[in-house]
């Protein structure tokens, strides 16, 4: 799988252009722990995106949020994550899952799923996430002007349905209490029967997470 070098960016970029649609947000959970009850994390991204994710813990083990994301248009989502093993230090697992809409050259929807492994020691939290992604994009939700466009002649505008894997591996330091640095690469993976097909990409990811 190759490292997303000034080639492979391009090829990316043109994917979004090509297909005309959004992919699910890249921004996953950092980490098995849940966020605590009556707690908020906020986590600003700025590669391979811009975005904004902001969470709550609703119990000790289950947290909320939403998530925007800046693509070639803007992508929403409504996430969930439940912590089987919550450990503050050591081993911690949580399952995700979220919904998705997108607005670009047409509408795009989807949802995703996956679970999140996690080691804790001091300051350093070690992690891997793995999902799946579905999505859905809706040709009919174009005008005739946008169809027209000279930038998007080339494809056949279809409604297209295809599916991917995103794999984060990465690390969250925490500078203090309720300031954290996260480095990570995402790997995404695009599965055989989907609608388009593309090379597997690997791009670094970088965000700010403040926990109150």
């Amino acid at each position: 799988m190759p490292m997303l070098d000034k080639k492979h960016f391009i090829l990316l970029f043109l994917l979004f252009q090509i297909s005309a649609c959004s992919l699910a947000p890249f921004t996953t959970h950092t980490s098995g722990r849940s966020i605590g009850d009556a707690h908020w994390q906020i986590n600003t991204s700025l590669l391979p995106t811009l975005g904004l994710s902001v969470g709550r813990g609703i119990s000790d083990d289950f947290d909320v949020g939403v998530t925007a994301e800046y693509q070639l248009g803007i992508v929403t989502s409504l996430w969930g994550k439940y912590s089987f093993i919550n450990s503050p230090q050591d081993f911690a697992f949580a399952l995700g899952a979220g919904y998705f809409q997108g607005a670009s050259l047409g509408d795009s929807s989807g949802y995703y799923i996956g679970p999140v492994v996690s080691y804790a020691f001091s300051r350093v939290e070690l992690y891997a996430a793995l999902r799946y992604n579905q999505v859905e994009w809706k040709a009919g939700s174009l005008t005739t002007d946008e169809q027209d466009q000279a930038l998007i002649e080339l494809i056949d505008w279809v409604d297209s349905r295809f599916a991917y894997l995103q794999t984060d591996v990465g690390l969250n330091f925490w500078a203090k209490k309720s300031l954290g640095i996260n480095l990570n690469l995402k790997f995404l993976s695009f599965l055989n029967n989907s609608d388009i097909a593309t090379t597997n990409s690997l791009l670094p990811g970088f965000s700010f997470i403040f926990a109150f």
